[in-house]
Order: structure tokens, then C-alpha cells, then sequence
């Protein structure tokens, strides 16, 4: 072994102990802000949700032009945020959505609602976009909104 790579070595297994504390601190530091946000969690129960405020909706429920959340008060509601360039939204979360949504179609407790975000990519992420999205994930019965134009999200924004 060449000296001068004897000594990088040498350096390398000095700045493990470093290393090891710093990666040791950031998950203390994860765990810890896991357990603040699940605690905080517990005091927003009972509190009224914040509108969603969605200008843009399909398939909505028979004389409705336009919904929120309040719509839903005393159900679980279960939102899906995607995006519609996202291949993670289509290879997972949509198909998860969709399991989720089969398991609890009998349980009118339960309400779903399916938004497309733009906090990127407002040219591929239109309101054209959610009927074939719809269609293609087997969820033509749940309402799908379309949540922001050009500028981005308003949803995402808060």
C-alpha cells in the first residue's frame, strides 16, 4: 500500500467516531421531532379542518358544484394529494389509494377525496388530467379536484 494512501486511511478511520456521532445526533433528533408531531397531532382532535378551498372538481355527488371537507363533518375523510407526472403517485400511491378505497367502500364513515396538487409541473399537472387519471385507477366514483394553476398549489402553500 502506497504511504500517502495509508495515511488517507489513517484519517478516514479518525473522522468515524465524527461521522458515527453526527448520523447518531440526526436520528435522536428525527426521533424526537416524531414523537413532538405525533403528540401535537392529539390536540388537533376535535378541531374543526381547514377548507381546502379546491376551485376545480369531477365527479362529484349529484347536485354539487363544488365541495370541502366541511361537506364530510362526522366522517373519516381520507384525502389523496398526486401529482400527475409523478411516476411514484402512479407505480404506488394511487394504487394503494385504490386498495383503500375498495376496503372501505361499504363503510359510509368513511369518505375519500382525491386532489391533484401543482406545486410543480403546471403544464403537465391540468384539470385535464383528472378524468383519465380516474379512469386509469378504477376511482370514475370518488370526487377529484384540481388544486392550483400556474403559480402553484394553494393547498400545498399552507
Amino acid at each position: 500500500m502506497d504511504p500517502e494512501d495509508s495515511r488517507n486511511l489513517q484519517k478516514n478511520y479518525l473522522n468515524f467516531p465524527f461521522i458515527s456521532i453526527c448520523v447518531l445526533s440526526m436520528a435522536l433528533f428525527c426521533l424526537f421531532q416524531h414523537f413532538d408531531a405525533a403528540s401535537s397531532t392529539q390536540s388537533l382532535l376535535g378541531k374543526k379542518a381547514p377548507l381546502l378551498e379546491v376551485q376545480t372538481w369531477i365527479q362529484l355527488p349529484p347536485n354539487k358544484r363544488s365541495l370541502d371537507i366541511s361537506d364530510y363533518k362526522g366522517k373519516f375523510v381520507v384525502l389523496k394529494f398526486f401529482q400527475s407526472w409523478c411516476p411514484g403517485c402512479h407505480s404506488h400511491g394511487l394504487p394503494a389509494f385504490k386498495r383503500l378505497v375498495d376496503h372501505f367502500k361499504n363503510d359510509s364513515r368513511v369518505a375519500f377525496l382525491v386532489v391533484q396538487t401543482v406545486f410543480e409541473g403546471a403544464q403537465t399537472n391540468t384539470p385535464q388530467k383528472l378524468l383519465p387519471t380516474a379512469e386509469k385507477f378504477g376511482l370514475t366514483h370518488i370526487p377529484f379536484g384540481h388544486d392550483g394553476d400556474n403559480r402553484g398549489s394553494p393547498v400545498m402553500q399552507r
